[in-house]
C-alpha cells in the first residue's frame, strides 16, 4: 500500500516503493495523483520531485503507466507536471537510474 505524500484541496498525491534499487540504495516509485473532483475538467497537478522524498542523485525516468512509449529524465530539484481528471488517478512510475 502506497502513503499520501501531499494533500492539497481535492488533489492527492501517493507514492510506494518499488523495485529496482539503485547501486547506492535509492529506491524506484510509483506515484499515483487522484483528483477526487467529481465535477470540472482537468486539473494541472506540478510536483517538485524531491518535495515528495525523490532523492536520488543519479536522477530517475518517469514514464506514465498508460503510455510507457514517452519515457522521461527527472532530477530531485525537477517538476513533474500531470493532467489529472476528476474522479479519476493518474499513475506514473519512476525508475531510479544507476
Amino acid at each position: 500500500m502506497g502513503i499520501m505524500v501531499q494533500k492539497n484541496g481535492n488533489i492527492e498525491i501517493w507514492t510506494r516503493l518499488i523495485s529496482p534499487l539503485s547501486k547506492d540504495s535509492k529506491y524506484s516509485y510509483s506515484i499515483v495523483v487522484f483528483n477526487r473532483n467529481t465535477l470540472g475538467s482537468v486539473t494541472n497537478v506540478s510536483i517538485k520531485l524531491d518535495s515528495i522524498g525523490l532523492n536520488s542523485p543519479n536522477c530517475y525516468s518517469i514514464y506514465n503507466v498508460f503510455d510507457s512509449e514517452h519515457i522521461t529524465k527527472y532530477c530531485p530539484q525537477d517538476t513533474l507536471k500531470i493532467q489529472v481528471n476528476p474522479s479519476r488517478p493518474s499513475m506514473v512510475v519512476v525508475k531510479v537510474l544507476n
